[in-house]
């Protein structure tokens, strides 16, 4: 009886193992479809500017974008990696109260520094 009882345990854990494996599996192959659409995209809109509008364009492009993340970079403060942070280690602990506090702060520091960067951006361009 304790036998059968260890056996079931061990099935049914076997069976939870797969069916997280299984989605595993499954949000790797969209992953990997999504950053091999956005490297195509890249290249290709790249090409298309170095193409049509020639280097001295691509070359003001690049710098415009390099100085574009940067603020991007900036004015999110890490709260992207935080969030990832936080969120999986409080719903580990099932503290449900403590993840929408927290994506809700987020929120509101987020649109107040994006409006800052982008304000900065503005004035500074010519």
């Amino acid at each position: 009886m304790v036998i059968n009882l260890k056996m079931k345990k061990i099935q049914k854990d076997e069976n939870r193992i797969t069916e997280n494996l299984k989605l595993i599996v499954k949000s790797s192959f969209i992953v990997f479809i999504g950053l091999f659409l956005s490297k195509l995209f890249f290249y290709l809109y790249r090409l298309l500017i170095a193409r049509f509008f020639g280097p001295e364009e691509y070359g003001v492009f690049s710098l415009a974008f390099s100085i574009f993340l940067f603020f991007a970079l900036l004015f999110t403060f890490g709260l992207d990696k935080g969030l990832l942070r936080f969120i999986s280690f409080y719903r580990g602990k099932n503290e449900t109260d403590k993840i929408r506090h927290l994506i809700s702060f987020s929120e509101r520091v987020l649109f107040i520094s994006s409006l800052s960067g982008a304000l900065i951006l503005f004035l500074l361009a010519e």
